[in-house]
């Protein structure tokens, strides 16, 4: 069966997949020592988000399409800070088997029913050889006015490559009406140290 050249081009996901791979062995050969998820963690937190666009290329994209945003290698490679998580904690956050995939230590933050109020517990490991502190603020998401996500403790201070205890991220929901709807908010973390790039 023959198709045109434009039903063949790669796209979505074929050629998203393709793009990340090579994007983290570029990081795996400058951080060897990182491993396969605080890669991912640090493109993450890193992507770009501005400016993106839906598929028509005139309609802005939202948290759903864009997912954590467009990668971007060469500022993933400064990322001050990464997550780490272990393959049996994957295997076990399976919803199936009874599993919270939202406790995982992961760049992403996600439940689908949040009454009154969420709290999401992460650790991190800082990549610098030098004390870091990192202030969190909050960019509201679109839609319904979710701006309430407090970090405990407020500032995180961490020595050199030292790994954080747990960081409490609580997001108020009193305030949301229940309408079935997701609402988005987003912590961006910044660094006391200029040379790092703020973290999502």
């Amino acid at each position: 069966r023959s198709s045109s050249p434009s039903t063949m081009a790669p796209r979505g996901t074929s050629m998203a997949t393709a793009h990340l791979t090579g994007s983290g062995a570029l990081l795996a050969g400058l951080h060897p020592d990182w491993t396969p998820l605080e890669i991912k963690s640090a493109l993450m937190m890193t992507a770009k988000e501005s400016g993106l666009t839906k598929a028509d290329g005139a309609t802005p994209s939202d948290y759903f399409d864009r997912g954590a945003g467009r990668v971007q290698e060469f500022i993933a490679g400064k990322a001050g800070l990464v997550l780490d998580e272990t393959g049996d904690h994957l295997a076990n956050a399976d919803p199936w088997i009874g599993g919270d995939p939202s406790a995982l230590n992961l760049a992403s933050m996600m439940r689908a029913a949040c009454p009154s109020a969420c709290t999401f517990a992460r650790s991190f490991r800082s990549t610098q050889n030098h004390t870091v502190t990192w202030t969190a603020s909050v960019k509201a998401g679109p839609g319904a006015g979710f701006t309430s996500v407090s970090m405990t403790p407020a500032k995180l201070t961490l020595n050199a490559f030292a790994v954080s205890p747990a960081v409490t991220f609580r997001a108020d929901t009193s305030r949301l009406t229940a309408d079935g709807q997701f609402h988005f908010a987003e912590v961006v973390l910044t660094a006391d140290d200029p040379t790092l790039p703020p973290l999502h």
